[in-house]
């Protein structure tokens, strides 16, 4: 699996925004759920990914914060303190 398709997976680039699971396939695995979606989207945007997969990464992660309506983007679950 190429970088792009796991992007896609995540955070795919179109998909109807009306419709959660056409912009976030990763939410259609099962056992996934929400912390665990909140985890992969975490450690790719903590991921140095290159200046070229970052830049689409966050142009990414804009538009699902536009569409989902979300001021910012929650802390990685898995560095939760205490």
């Amino acid at each position: 699996m190429s970088l792009r398709e796991f992007m896609d997976l995540v955070v795919a680039e179109h998909g109807d925004p009306s419709e959660v699971f056409a912009r976030t396939p990763l939410l259609r695995v099962r056992g996934i759920g929400k912390i665990g979606f909140y985890s992969v989207a975490a450690e790719l945007t903590e991921t140095d990914l290159g200046p070229h997969c970052n830049e689409e990464w966050e142009r990414r992660l804009a538009v699902l914060r536009r569409e989902w309506r979300i001021p910012s983007w929650p802390p990685n679950p898995r560095r939760r303190e205490g």
